[in-house]
This record gives C-alpha cells, sequence and structure tokens, in this order.
C-alpha cells in the first residue's frame, strides 16, 4: 500500500546500460532489482537505445525514470555567487559560462548544483551539455516514458554517497575508460572531476591516488569503487593513516544493495539516480539538465500561464463592472433626488397646505388628486345640470336689492343644498321670483 517505485538507468561511456529499481512503502526504500544490459548496437547510441527498447519490451514500469548520462558528455565549472537564490542564478548561469567551455552558451544547456554556503554567497558546480546531445538521449528515452530528470553519472554517484552518511570525503567510481570524483564538504558537492584511463594500470592507480589526495584533507573518508584496481589504491593510500578507506561494494546504499549482484558497485549510479526518483531527501545534489526549450512542462505547469492571465481578466472585467454599477447607481440617485426635489416644489404650490412625507411624495399627490377628482365627479353631478351651473342660476334669481346670507351649503352627485336667511319671509314665497323652483330643493 502507498508503495513507489523509481528506476534509475546510467548510461555508461562503453554504450552499457545500468538500471536499478527502488520501492518506497513510506517508512523504508529498498532495492527490488537491477539489470546490466551489454551494447549490441553500432555505436553507443544505437546500444543505449536498445537497451530502453528491450526495458520497455520487458514491461519494466518506466512511470518514474531518472537517467544519468556519461559524464564524458558535460562541461563542468565551479562558480561562486555573492548570493544564495536558485532563481537568479538560474536566471545568468549562461552568461558565467560564456567563455568557460569551448561551446557557445546557446549551443548548451545549464544547471547548477549548490555547494556550501558562504556568508550571504553560495559555492557551487555548474553542468552544461549539449543540445544535441541531450536531444539524441531524449529520443533515446521516448515520450512514453515519464522522465522525472535528467542527471549525469556523477549526480548518481553523489547521491548514493551521502545517501549512506558520506560527510567530508571523496567518492570515486571507476567506469569502462574513465574515473569520476567526488569530492564533499558538509554533504554538500564541492567538486566533481573525471579522469580518463589508460591501458596501463599502474599509472592508473597513480592517477586515482593523486586525485584522492589532492581532494581530501587529514580524517576524511574515502570511499573506493574500481573493481580490480581498488585495493592497489587502498594500498596505495594505507600508508596515509589519517584517511579512512571503504569499498563501495561493501556500503549498503538502501537495503538489499549488499548481495544484489556479484558487484554491487556497478549499479552505484543507477541506485543514486533512483534514490531521486522517490525525492527521499532535498539535500540530495539532483538537478535537471532539461531547461530552456526542453523544461519539463507538467500538464497544471502548462495551464498556469492562461488560468492566470484569464483570473487576471477577469478581475478586470468584474472590476469595471462594478465600478459602472457603482457609477448608474450614482447617476440613478442623483435622478432620483432632482425628481424628488421638483415633486416636492409642486406639490407644495399646488396644496399648500398639506406636508410632505419623506418617500411618500407620489402616493401624496397621487391621493390629493384623486380626492379632487372626487370633488370634481361631486361638482359636474345633479343630473347632468352642474352644482356651478345650479349656484350661478341661484346667483342671477336673486334681485340685487334681496340681502341673502348663505349659513351652509353641502351637496353630491344628485343634490345641492343650502340655507340661508333673508331679511323677511316674505322674499322667499315672492311669486313673482319663481325662477329657481325646477331647480332648487
Amino acid at each position: 500500500m502507498f508503495e513507489k517505485k523509481s528506476l534509475g538507468i546510467a548510461f555508461e561511456t562503453d554504450g552499457t546500460v545500468r538500471v536499478a529499481e527502488l520501492v518506497s512503502n513510506m517508512r523504508t526504500v529498498t532495492l527490488s532489482r537491477v539489470w546490466t544490459i551489454q551494447p549490441e548496437g553500432a555505436d553507443n547510441f544505437d546500444s543505449w537505445k536498445q537497451a530502453i527498447d528491450r526495458l520497455r519490451d520487458s514491461e519494466v514500469d518506466l512511470s518514474n525514470v531518472v537517467i544519468g548520462i556519461p559524464d564524458s558528455f558535460i562541461y563542468r565549472k565551479h562558480l561562486s555567487f555573492p548570493f544564495n537564490n536558485r532563481k537568479r542564478i538560474m536566471q545568468i548561469l549562461n552568461s558565467e559560462l560564456d567563455g568557460e567551455i569551448p561551446l557557445s552558451i546557446d549551443e548548451v544547456v545549464a544547471d547548477f548544483i549548490p555547494g556550501q554556503s558562504v556568508g550571504s554567497g553560495l559555492h557551487g558546480t555548474a553542468m552544461a551539455c549539449d543540445k544535441n546531445t541531450l536531444s539524441r538521449f531524449l529520443e533515446i528515452i521516448g515520450p512514453e516514458t515519464k522522465l522525472k530528470s535528467v542527471q549525469t553519472g556523477s549526480v548518481g554517484l553523489a547521491a548514493a554517497s551521502i545517501r549512506t552518511g558520506m560527510a567530508d570525503g571523496v567518492a570515486v567510481h571507476c567506469g569502462p575508460g574513465d574515473v569520476v570524483l567526488v569530492e564533499f564538504r558538509s554533504s554538500k558537492v564541492k567538486a566533481i572531476k573525471r579522469l580518463a584511463l589508460t591501458s596501463n594500470d599502474e599509472r592508473n592507480v597513480q592517477l586515482l591516488v593523486s586525485g584522492v589526495r589532492q581532494h581530501t584533507v587529514n580524517g576524511d573518508e574515502v570511499y573506493l569503487g574500481c573493481a580490480g584496481l581498488t585495493e592497489q589504491v587502498r594500498a596505495e593510500l594505507a600508508g596515509e593513516g589519517t584517511l579512512s578507506i571503504k569499498n563501495l561494494s561493501d556500503i549498503e546504499i538502501v537495503p538489499g544493495t549488499v548481495g544484489v549482484a556479484a558487484d554491487p558497485v556497478h549499479y552505484v549510479s543507477a541506485i543514486g539516480l533512483a534514490l531521486g526518483g522517490l525525492g527521499t531527501s532535498e539535500t540530495l545534489p539532483f538537478f535537471d539538465l532539461r531547461q530552456g526549450s526542453f523544461k519539463q512542462v507538467t500538464p497544471l505547469a502548462g495551464l498556469k500561464g492562461p488560468i492566470l492571465r484569464t483570473s487576471v481578466l477577469l478581475l478586470i472585467v468584474g472590476f469595471l463592472g462594478v465600478t459602472s454599477l457603482f457609477t448608474s447607481l450614482n447617476q440613478a440617485r442623483g435622478e432620483y433626488q432632482n425628481y424628488k426635489s421638483q415633486l416636492e416644489l409642486e406639490f407644495k404650490e399646488l396644496f399648500p397646505g398639506s406636508k410632505t412625507i419623506d418617500g411618500q411624495e407620489v402616493a401624496q399627490v397621487k391621493g390629493e388628486l384623486d380626492g379632487l377628482k372626487r370633488k370634481m365627479a361631486d361638482l359636474s353631478g345633479l343630473e347632468g345640470r352642474g352644482a356651478l351651473s345650479v349656484l350661478v342660476r341661484l346667483s342671477a334669481a336673486i334681485p340685487e336689492d334681496v340681502p341673502l346670507k348663505l349659513d351652509e351649503l353641502s351637496y353630491d352627485s344628485k343634490k345641492l343644498r343650502f340655507e340661508g336667511a333673508v331679511s323677511s319671509f316674505d322674499m322667499v314665497f315672492d311669486p313673482g321670483n319663481n325662477s329657481l323652483n325646477s331647480s332648487s330643493s
């Protein structure tokens, strides 16, 4: 349960491929199996391709792979920076290599292995590879393989050594035709050196001894993995009793390492590379040569830019929408206040005796107008003759010399009634003044 596999593939300079599979189950990491695929192609690249095809045909799990290309393809340069920021270092790394390697910086990809910090600065090793060479290795691996990173054989050796507890000293690994030496200080890679071997074993021993002496101080550990040359080198260094010399074949990098093959030293780099696929420790010196146009982009990372741009655009649109709505609301509020003020003025002019209620101006005007309409309806009643008409006729019918004082006047749609007083009773029943008989009651 929760088992994770990682495959480390180390390409060697004679076309051989060494493969190690590690299994992690949350608590422990164990070596499950190893392969050695001998070269059978027309050249090294053809042999390496055939080896990967054989792995694929044998249904080996290629879902989490770390490869290590031979150090013979790598240009190395020790660099120091006045700051300790990987992003800034990567921005200027190629320019720092300009003129320091035999290729134009436009022809290479490079990455940086951080070493020891010095104050606010950082020492480390730049690793550069020709773009065409990297392209060929990526073609060999193929797009169907889930490649986690592209390392070098020396980085696999360094990772395996640090995993075993190497703090200060050197690890030496001999391959077919060359030897890789990695120096450590405080479990950080200080230097990586590749030496070409000759056909003379005695000379090779002296070459190895010289390399070890150059990169060690009193009390350092020395891991030797040089097959038949290991004991000779050990004998040469034995007189320097301050060094702790160990055989890489006897060191258990992860459980299952010792005894997994006739000589485990052949798989040290492959095992170290596989550790990178498990991400077991941030202290391990892993990097990735796939930089620039080769940089791996995960589906999520590929969507990161569009998602960010879309999010920003939505924020802008939302802000503009809110701003527009706010502006429209302010404009509408201003228009409302203007109409309200005008309505209040009109109301006061039409109905000076009434007081306005805030927020009820329209309802008040409507109510007052309805009241006026009812009064107009009453005044226009009296069987079509109209109360005003009756009053006009009443005023005309009463002689000017008759003093008439009206005390009460009431009306509705059917009847007009008024009460008043005159100077004598005879004036009300004057036969000659009966012109109102048909229009009053």
